[in-house]
């Protein structure tokens, strides 16, 4: 279970700049593997810190996977309640950050619903559809990279295939936001030729 006092944690608004440690950095991973292991053996206040470490990066991800706010702060929490669940599942010999991520993309999504007077910035709402539309192995895997900036090593170690299969599949969902962004624009530039064909008529 979330520690109390953590819900004013989550980034604010539209705020998805990853404000977490560098999960690259070999010394934050090792840190992170000790605080892990001192939870496993009971220590409640190490489960607060990975928390305070890696609840903006997991809240950008599910943010991604979640565009209503309130649905992605409920998704980020069921990660740390499995996190809390699950660690006696963890292995000291491999980087927390990758065990994390991949218990964050296996957590499932809730029940979509309506949150009365909830409203994102229409320009982030069109970029969150953008990455929903991707199909679902490319969409984790650009998640990963582009938000959570993981490697693409522990990319293909989270999603359990190999680097050359990660990189092809971001290059695919690359191309496919770009088509899309392409195709919005054409059609958005035609709509407006129309409107102002029809206000001269």
């Amino acid at each position: 279970m979330l520690p109390a006092g953590r819900l004013h944690d989550f980034p604010n608004g539209n705020d998805f700049a990853p404000n977490y440690l560098d999960m690259n950095d070999s010394n934050s991973r090792a840190s992170d593997n000790a605080l892990m292991v001192r939870y496993q053996r009971g220590d409640l206040g190490a489960y607060e810190e990975l928390v305070q470490r890696h609840l903006p990066g997991v809240y950008t991800v599910a943010h991604y996977i979640e565009a209503d706010p309130n649905l992605a702060r409920d998704l980020t929490l069921r990660v740390f309640a499995e996190l809390a669940r699950r660690a006696g599942e963890f292995r000291d010999q491999s980087p927390f950050s990758t065990w994390l991520y991949r218990l964050a993309m296996s957590t499932p999504a809730g029940p979509s619903r309506a949150t009365p007077g909830q409203s994102l910035e229409r320009q982030h709402q069109e970029a969150l559809a953008i990455v929903a539309a991707l199909p679902d192995s490319q969409r984790t895997v650009f998640l990963l990279k582009q938000v959570a900036s993981l490697q693409f090593a522990q990319i293909a170690d989270i999603i359990g295939t190999d680097i050359e299969e990660v990189k092809e599949r971001m290059r695919k969902a690359l191309l496919g936001i770009q088509k899309v962004v392409q195709e919005r624009r054409s059609s958005g530039e035609g709509s407006k030729r129309i409107s102002e064909h029809q206000s001269q008529g």
